[in-house]
């Protein structure tokens, strides 16, 4: 069978060949993301293309050194550890990766170190399109989460900070080629950690929930099956399940799988891996009252 280098040079551009894996490598990525920390100094100053088209400091230095790091990572880690061109290594960071520090202390503290919906927008196209040399063709980037805020009245020409509904979103990229496997999940639930606050008033002064899954405009697009069902997907022949720290303590994932049945006609594909980026929430063995092929074993 031809590696995925070959491959590349024997198909155009805009076709990605998929490559069955013998071997799994996982990568964590340990950094503090709890607190609102700076994103530091910028270590590279010929940013990458896709990094030179952000906007903010902020997230050019965060995105620069998340590169900087799987960098280092491919370049000290020996290849007996991170293994041959048969097994994926899957290079992941924890929740809130890109928290902005500028949020956090902007005008009104109330983003909760949030970035506009916009700026969120192009930090995912960002890394979608900063992995795509061939040499990472074998590499698998969780890049964390983005928290981000919308208008909570859907009129994004109105910039009131009480009046703010906040989204958690976990990105995946397949490297090594422009059309690799890209994936993005949308956390269900805030937690008490995330850093936005949790409740707001409306206008009738009641206390509701500012998830952007709790808001009256934005739940029917998140609450939807084909947005739900996104928790579950397959890259390169590998079929994953993700979740968002706080989402697996919920079982929101095992929910998916509960429901796939009754809105797909048939069960839920097995899941071979199972992706929990976070900052605080402890891998649970089990979730109560549902049973769900998500433990079957793969050997790889």
């Amino acid at each position: 069978m031809m590696d995925n280098k070959t491959a590349l040079k024997k198909v155009p551009e805009t076709t990605y060949v998929p490559k069955t894996y013998t071997h799994i490598q996982f990568i964590a990525y340990e950094c503090p993301t709890f607190d609102y920390a700076k994103p530091g100094e910028t270590t590279n100053t010929t940013l990458a293309p896709p990094i030179r088209h952000l906007q903010g400091n902020d997230e050019k230095i965060r995105v620069q050194r998340f590169l900087d790091v799987l960098n280092w990572t491919r370049n000290n880690i020996p290849n007996i550890v991170l293994g041959d061109n048969n097994t994926l290594k899957i290079f992941m960071a924890p929740e809130f990766y890109f928290k902005s520090h500028a949020g956090q202390n902007s005008v009104d503290p109330r983003y909760g170190g949030s970035y506009t919906f916009n700026t969120m927008i192009n930090i995912l196209e960002c890394l979608r399109n900063l992995f795509t040399d061939p040499t990472l063709s074998d590499w698998f980037i969780v890049a964390g989460s983005v928290v981000s805020n919308l208008p909570a009245d859907a009129k994004f020409y109105i910039d009131n900070p009480e009046e703010r509904a906040y989204l958690n979103t976990a990105v995946v990229v397949k490297g090594g080629h422009p059309k690799a496997p890209f994936h993005y999940v949308h956390k269900k639930q805030l937690s008490n950690i995330d850093g936005p606050p949790k409740t707001r008033k409306n206008q009738l002064g009641e206390e509701v929930g500012t998830s952007a899954s709790e808001n009256e405009y934005f739940r029917p697009i998140l609450e939807r099956w084909e947005e739900r069902k996104e928790r579950i997907f397959t890259v390169d022949n590998i079929t994953f399940g993700l979740e968002v720290c706080l989402d697996h303590e919920l079982a929101v994932l095992k929910t998916v799988c509960k429901d796939y049945h009754s809105l797909e006609g048939k069960s839920a594909p097995p899941i071979d891996i199972h992706l929990i980026t976070s900052c605080g929430m402890q891998i649970r063995s089990k979730a109560p009252n549902f049973n769900c092929n998500i433990a079957e074993k793969r050997d790889f």
